[in-house]
């Protein structure tokens, strides 16, 4: 089978020429590796260009192997799972005794709907307060760990409100134990690190 490097290099970005040509360059066939640097040539992308996007590309690959080895073990992720959810209970509890006041005075009669949209809400909130402001929970306290962004800058409030929609997903809550991610974190481009780092 003959491969058509040319038209492949072609459809490449700058970035990814050069990190085919001078950054993983063992990576690939040497044939794959001429047309990227002819690809460069045709390119015409100089000396400077080339050290940018190289040193960008060091620099992402140096954050990348940092977090890797921040990355807590699945025991300390199950931990927090617990701690956490033992908190939005307790947090649920201070909701229902507030709402139960108005229940008595008014003569309101509850739903298991209205059961689960105060846990919803409690849940919510504790993550997306906690979260946003704080970089961690109480749980991510206790084990020492914080949220960042998979790039290692710290999530706004969008990845924080995506993060924590996407851990309504059943078994979302053991799916790290298959991972070192579960798939809270890689649907919403985050990750728990250790403090140290």
């Amino acid at each position: 089978m003959n491969i058509d490097y040319k038209n492949l290099v072609q459809k490449k970005s700058d970035e990814e020429l050069v990190k085919m040509v001078f950054v993983d360059r063992d990576g690939y066939q040497p044939l794959a590796i001429a047309a990227a640097e002819e690809e460069i040539k045709i390119r015409n992308l100089n000396l400077t260009q080339i050290d940018t996007i190289k040193t960008d590309l060091l620099d992402k690959q140096e954050v990348k192997t940092t977090i890797d080895k921040a990355t807590p073990t699945t025991l300390v992720r199950f931990l927090n799972f617990v701690i956490d959810l033992f908190m939005v209970l307790i947090l649920n509890s201070f909701l229902s005794y507030f709402i139960a006041y108005f229940v008595i005075i008014y003569e309101i009669s509850l739903t298991t709907v209205h059961i689960y949209l105060m846990l919803a809400i409690s849940y919510f909130s504790y993550y997306v307060f906690m979260e946003t402001s704080l970089q961690k929970t109480i749980g991510k306290f206790i084990t020492k760990t914080h949220v960042i962004m998979k790039d290692g800058s710290k999530p706004k409030t969008y990845d924080v409100f995506r993060r924590t929609f996407c851990r309504i997903i059943p078994l979302d809550g053991f799916s790290f134990l298959f991972d070192s991610n579960g798939f809270h974190d890689k649907l919403s481009d985050t990750k728990v690190i250790k403090d140290k780092y």
